[in-house]
């Protein structure tokens, strides 16, 4: 809940943040936030998820919510750079999924 207060007193134009948080799920953080969003009637900032879980299902979970980016962990500091300057710039990968997990993606 203080994440939720802190995005609104903030209203950032980008949020990173993890999947694995101690006491609520990421997806079910990134469901509050667009809640706040729509009942303001402000634009939703775009969402880069950083995480260690690669699977299909999470991946897709992202997709589904229209997230910015997810870096799947480990991930390059320049992955994070080039992903936040995209951000900033209005810009979407083509692929949502950086990191070690997209490398092997084709495989699973």
């Amino acid at each position: 809940k203080a994440g939720i207060e802190k995005l609104k007193a903030l209203n950032p134009e980008i949020v990173i943040m993890d999947i694995g948080l101690p006491d609520i799920t990421g997806w079910k953080m990134l469901d509050h936030i667009k809640e706040h969003y729509t009942s303001t009637e402000q634009a939703i900032p775009a969402i880069i998820v950083i995480t260690a879980y690669g699977d299909p299902a999470n991946r897709l979970i992202g997709k589904l919510q229209n997230i910015h980016s997810y870096l799947i962990k480990p991930f390059t500091p320049d992955q994070v750079e080039k992903v936040v300057g995209m951000a900033i710039r209005g810009e979407k990968p083509e692929d949502p999924t950086v990191g070690t997990g997209s490398e092997t993606s084709s495989a699973s």
